[in-house]
């Protein structure tokens, strides 16, 4: 189940109508935090840098994307970036390398024409900033430096250098190509993984796979699951990183790289998982949903304390819950959690949970 998908269909409904360092064991507190205006809107993807410097974007067509930061103290809005002639444009995802160096990405339509979209803070306001053709949508995007950034989304995979985006070829399993992309994590120029599906000839089925940039070259990377996607990554340091998703008969599989290898690791939950971030090697968040053929039911937050995953308490606020995206920042004490809760009248509203 694609999570584009799950979000694009929330936000027509609402049209219609880091882990804080704990030891094992210990409780995880979330808490509910007031989201930014407007009231409507569903803020569903979040970055953060600091404990007292994030982002985050409101997931729905609108012809200026909705952005919100964090200073420490509160959430407010930013003006977002304006894509001349364009009738509706969806983010996806934000990331940021400093106070005056982030991107944004998703996809612009123009005259039934739709397109990736990059869009550049530069301390004082976001631009659009051209990428190559032949992509619909960016999906994921890493900002490591002012001259180094990463995005993919479907098929398309694009760099930033300092002064322009390129696009670049992903290696699958057997010289296959992607036949999707899902996420981009890095902790530095020279570690880099992106998570994606490739079409398996030995089982005629699309595969999870992850490549990584080692400074030098690109390299396909296996990982011990099939009939899987990979939504969530997390890289924390060369010899550490998490992949988060699912397969086909709903089973959420976390996924460890030790350094040599992906490995699977046991988890307690029993849906879907979207997005994972952590401050340190013990101190991992993952997030997502339960579901059912009616849809979401109630949200699921995890927590790897460094020798296991734990359910954490999610605070119940409607009828149904969903969490979507997950940050906290390497050595920080706060970690977001963003999604949506439905109440029984089935209305729609953003769901910002804190923890630290």
């Amino acid at each position: 189940m694609r999570r584009y998908g799950l979000i694009a269909g929330l936000v027509a409904a609402a049209a219609a109508v880091a882990l804080a360092a704990a030891p094992a064991g210990a409780a995880v507190t979330w808490t509910v935090v007031p989201a930014p205006p407007p009231s409507v809107a569903v803020w569903a993807a979040v970055s953060a840098r600091t404990d007292s410097d994030a982002w985050a974007i409101a997931i729905g067509s609108r012809t200026t994307p909705l952005i919100a930061r964090w200073n420490g103290t509160a959430w407010s809005q930013v003006t977002g970036p304006t894509v001349t002639g364009a009738v509706s444009t969806v983010p996806y995802a934000v990331s940021a390398s400093s106070a005056s160096d982030a991107w944004l990405v998703g996809r612009t339509s123009k005259l039934h024409q739709t397109s990736a979209l990059a869009a550049h803070w530069n301390g004082t306001s976001w631009s659009v900033v051209a990428v190559p053709s032949g992509g619909s949508l960016l999906r994921s995007v890493v900002d490591i430096s002012p001259t180094v950034a990463y995005a993919v989304g479907n098929t398309a995979a694009v760099q930033w250098n300092g002064t322009s985006w390129s696009a670049f070829a992903v290696p699958a399993p057997g010289g296959a190509a992607p036949v999707n992309l899902d996420a981009v994590a890095g902790d530095s120029a020279s570690d880099v993984w992106i998570t994606g599906q490739y079409f398996d000839t030995a089982t005629s089925a699309d595969e999870p796979f992850t490549a990584h940039w080692n400074g030098a070259t690109w390299a396909s990377v296996p990982v011990p699951v099939n009939g899987a996607e990979l939504f969530g990554l997390t890289v924390i340091s060369p010899s550490v990183a998490w992949a988060v998703g699912n397969n086909l008969n709903g089973t959420a599989f976390t996924e460890n790289w030790n350094g040599s290898s992906w490995q699977v690791v046991p988890n307690p939950a029993q849906g879907l998982l979207l997005s994972v971030t952590a401050t340190g090697a013990g101190n991992v968040t993952a997030v997502g949903h339960n579901t059912t053929a009616n849809g979401p039911t109630a949200a699921i937050i995890i927590s790897w304390n460094g020798s296991s995953w734990v359910n954490d308490s999610v605070p119940v606020v409607g009828a149904t819950e969903e969490l979507f995206s997950a940050s906290a920042a390497p050595g920080g004490t706060i970690t977001w959690a963003l999604g949506s809760s439905t109440s029984s009248a089935g209305a729609v509203s953003s769901l910002l949970l804190r923890n630290g």
